[in-house]
């Protein structure tokens, strides 16, 4: 996976719904790296970080069928 640099305040979109365990650690671990106040919302799994506040949790329908969305924001 490849690295990426935020400056600032971000927003993050993603669907866990097919990425393994392995790949998702990868991606909280460079999420953590971001700034307070960013903003990580995510379908199917929640970003499991000491870093990040559980800011909403709801199920939404997709075209698929429902979803969870977790919204949750770095301290």
């Amino acid at each position: 996976m490849k690295q990426f640099k935020a400056k600032g305040t971000v927003l993050i979109f993603f669907s866990a719904t097919c990425l393994t365990e392995s790949t998702l650690n990868l991606m909280t671990t460079q999420f953590d790296a971001l700034h307070s106040g960013s903003v990580i919302i995510s379908l199917s799994e929640q970003i499991d970080s000491d870093h990040y506040d559980m800011i909403d949790q709801i199920c939404l329908p997709m075209s698929w069928g429902f979803s969870t969305v977790f919204i949750q924001q770095r301290r």
